[in-house]
């Protein structure tokens, strides 16, 4: 899934994380906790992973099934009940107990907002350095991290941003 970012971010050459919130509206199934393990198996193709964000979230402390469910992520580019083989779509139905033509009344669509702390690399890189650097080949995957360092090797295309990198 494409993220759509801030377009003050491109050229950012001193970071602002606070830029970098975006609001998602994702497809959710929400399962039984005892069953999310076998949900994300069956589902991993479907699961959304874009960032670095986990594949199963709490369910809010409001909700009556707080203490017993969790939310499925599912990435809204790839999910579709329908283009999903009946085989999985069986195996659902059956985790849900219900029948297979309930499983559209199941998905859910749930609101976040994610930020810097749950991007990858190479996201916050491409939301920073201008669309026509990236265009002349700059390879921003192109690094190791260890621990919270980036190792990037820079180019002098990239050096104005090297206080971010």
């Amino acid at each position: 899934m494409k993220l759509n970012f801030d377009p003050s971010l491109k050229g950012m050459t001193k970071l602002d994380r606070d830029l970098f919130k975006v609001d998602l509206k994702l497809p959710v199934l929400k399962v039984e906790k005892r069953d999310y393990i076998q949900f994300k198996k069956l589902l991993k193709n479907y699961l959304f992973d874009s960032v670095d964000l986990k594949k199963c979230q709490n369910l809010d402390q409001t909700d009556p099934l707080f203490s017993t469910h969790k939310y499925v992520l599912l990435d809204p580019e790839n999910f579709n009940l329908n283009k999903i083989e009946s085989k999985t779509k069986e195996e659902m139905a059956k985790l849900f107990q219900k029948d297979v033509n309930e499983l559209d009344n199941l998905v859910e669509d749930l609101q976040i907002q994610i930020g810097y702390d749950d991007l990858k690399f190479d996201d916050v890189m491409r939301a920073i350095i201008p669309d026509n650097i990236i265009s002349e080949n700059v390879n921003v995957k192109g690094y190791s991290i260890v621990g919270h360092i980036a190792h990037f090797n820079l180019r002098d295309q990239v050096l104005d941003f090297k206080n971010i990198i």
